[in-house]
């Protein structure tokens, strides 16, 4: 309550506590207590009280207004008596709290305190709990709960160490490490390399090549670091800007900030007992829930789930076991079929040499293509959905424009069936693979930009930035060619023959689909297969495989029943 608007008045009764405070009573008597503090206050003719009750402050009319104390003399009088007997007392060595500090410093519980017995160390919960009240912000907080527990988050010689890389204190963060257990002379080594560099850093960019130069000469070039570094470091100095050195250099010019970073990198030299990861307890919540992600057999839900329940998908409610349409237009089976990027049509190549564009508003044909000589193999919409190309086993591929339904272009070239088309994410050349071995650049006026030879080729994928072609062959290989070099770059190898494979949108991960009722998930960059998917059944055609949903969490595949 503002006191600006109490107005106070001399009490003739000094006696205006109903409930007396005894210079015996516990903290325990005080919350427990009714302690009415009478002031006056006009305001229509009214009176009020103000009531301590459970630790809370209420106010009440009184139907009889009395004289008091001034309201900031009782305030005070109360609050002092309060805080002495919260005060730790010399004989017992013990607080009214739930965890009270023992004479040999051990936190021991009170005898009024209810405390479940954690599953887990209690100094290293409690150190994570303090970490993630440090990174919020909870300062106060932080140094109640080391008070109260008898740990603290981090020994006065971490602290005294952070606090000088923080402040640029560079030479006494150094001057400190041998107050910090490090295991090796080695560690040590790379600590102080890491200090240095980041003194030498700020130099650079704050243009102070003097000091850099000095750093570098007499100080990091003697520590028994690889010259690699040493010579990377060098060649900063022949940045001719600030941009281009926080090009090379993935600075960021909040010099504050790369501190931080700089401390959080150095915890991997430091004892884990003594530095804790940065955002130990954020990682293991991550952890937690990206575990009970992988078990839901349904997840079909955007974002994080939440830390306040284990996380399950209730049902497969979401997945139709029904399908909501048939078309029936072809009149032969289907071999292949593409959504337009912005969803709204839905291409269909068959057996029967025919293709229909669809409205997947009320899924009813737009157009039926028809120009091939034989079965439709694959299609490939265009980045702006305005053309779609078609791979036939008539050997050609062809050009068909999406608003008025007419083949512009037929790109003659292969010399056996066309098992692969994609466009490249220019949207003016696209590629083609082949059974004859080739795999053909075109540009989208029907001309041959390039081509090379591989094996029978069936199927390819192409990367986001257009860099990479991705190539499966009948020899159970997958080829990763840079069009750039023209080379292979790399050669992921399978152990049955491969049917059709679908690359994610981060480019390192890629599906395929074999002949031994398993898809595969492999991992491009380290060349590992990293998960394989079962139940699917095999019968004398190709089937596709795909992923798709929230965050590209489910797999599709074709099945032959």
């Amino acid at each position: 309550m503002d006191n600006n608007h109490i107005k106070n008045e001399p009490s003739s009764n000094s006696g205006s506590i109903s409930s007396q405070i005894s210079p015996n009573s516990t903290p325990q008597d005080l919350a427990n207590s009714k302690t009415q503090i009478l002031y006056k206050r006009k305001r229509s003719n009214s009176e009020f009280s103000s009531e301590i009750s459970d630790n809370r402050l209420h106010i009440s009319a009184l139907s009889q207004p009395k004289k008091n104390k001034p309201f900031s003399e009782v305030l005070l009088s109360i609050n002092s008596d309060i805080s002495n007997k919260m005060k730790l007392d010399p004989a017992t060595k013990q607080e009214n709290s739930p965890l009270s500090i023992s004479d040999k410093g051990k936190p021991t519980p009170s005898e009024n305190a209810v405390k479940r017995h954690s599953k887990y160390k209690e100094e290293e919960v409690i150190r994570l709990i303090l970490q993630q009240l440090s990174d919020l912000g909870f300062n106060s907080s932080v140094e109640m709960l080391q008070k109260e527990s008898g740990y603290i988050l981090e020994s006065p010689a971490i602290k005294a160490f952070k606090t000088d890389i923080l402040e640029g204190n560079w030479d006494l963060a150094i001057e400190k490490l041998p107050l910090i257990p490090v295991k090796s002379k080695h560690k040590v080594l790379l600590i102080t390399f890491q200090i240095k560099k980041q003194q030498y850093l700020e130099a650079l960019f704050c243009g102070n090549l003097n000091l850099a130069i000095h750093l570098l000469q007499n100080e990091i070039s003697t520590l028994s670091i690889q010259q690699s570094q040493i010579h990377c470091l060098s060649r900063l100095l022949m940045c001719n800007s600030i941009e281009d050195f926080l090009s090379k250099t993935n600075w960021t010019k909040n010099i504050l900030e790369s501190r931080r970073s700089l401390i959080d990198s150095l915890y991997e030299y430091m004892p884990r007992d003594l530095m804790l990861q940065p955002q130990r307890l954020q990682t293991l919540f991550d952890q937690s829930l990206a575990y009970q992600v992988s078990k839901c057999i349904y997840h079909s839900a955007e974002g994080k789930p939440s830390l306040y329940k284990d996380h399950t998908c209730k049902s497969k409610s979401q997945f139709a076991e029904s399908p909501i349409y048939t078309l029936k237009d072809h009149t032969d089976e289907v071999w292949f079929v593409a959504f337009s990027h912005n969803g709204k049509f839905l291409a269909s190549g068959s057996k029967d040499k025919s293709i229909i564009i669809w409205d997947t508003n009320k899924f009813k044909p737009v157009h039926t293509l028809r120009a091939h000589d034989k079965e439709i193999s694959c299609l490939a919409w265009s980045p702006d959905d305005k053309i779609l190309a078609s791979a036939s086993n008539d050997r050609t591929l062809k050009l068909w424009d999406c608003l008025t339904g007419e083949c512009f272009k037929t790109l003659s070239g292969h010399n056996d069936f066309v098992t692969a088309v994609r466009w490249m994410p220019n949207g003016v050349n696209l590629i083609s693979g082949s059974l004859d071995k080739k795999l053909i650049l075109w540009n989208k006026n029907g001309t041959k930009a390039k081509e090379w030879t591989f094996s029978h080729i069936h199927d390819i994928a192409v990367t986001s930035d257009g860099s990479t072609i991705i190539i499966a062959d009948n020899e159970k290989t997958i080829s990763c060619f840079d069009l750039a070099s023209e080379s292979v770059t790399m050669k992921l190898k399978e152990t049955d023959s491969i049917l059709s494979i679908y690359l994610l949108k981060d480019d390192n991960h890629l599906l395929v689909g074999t002949t031994n009722y398993h898809l595969h998930l492999w991992d491009i960059t380290s060349g590992q297969i990293i998960q394989s998917f079962m139940g699917f059944k095999l019968g004398a055609y190709v089937t596709r495989c795909s992923i798709g949903g929230i965050n590209d969490s489910l797999v599709f595949c074709g099945s032959a029943g």
